[in-house]
């Protein structure tokens, strides 16, 4: 899990730096990146990311909220590289 707040700046390609401390403890070159309602981001390793999604499916599947939930972070779920100067270029 990655704790802590950072703030960086997206850069004019829009790549966004991804601080060392989670690069480190990712061990793969992949995140997933989830746009939040207020705007932030969260960022998930691919296992996390894999872990929140079998607890969403273990919800009740015929419930209203849940499937907002699930739909609203499906749709703003990204798959993202990690490039050689650890950065992650996020989807427009």
């Amino acid at each position: 899990m990655f704790k802590g707040t950072y703030h960086h700046r997206i850069d004019a390609k829009g790549r966004l730096p991804v601080p060392a401390a989670f690069r480190r403890s990712i061990g793969d070159e992949r995140l997933v990146v989830v746009t939040l309602l207020d705007q932030c981001l969260a960022v998930y390793s691919p296992g996390e990311w894999g872990r929140l999604e079998a607890q969403l499916a273990a919800l009740p599947a015929f419930s209203k909220p849940v499937k907002a939930l699930t739909r609203l972070l499906a749709s703003r779920a990204a798959d993202c590289e990690i490039d050689l100067q650890g950065r992650i270029l996020l989807p427009s």
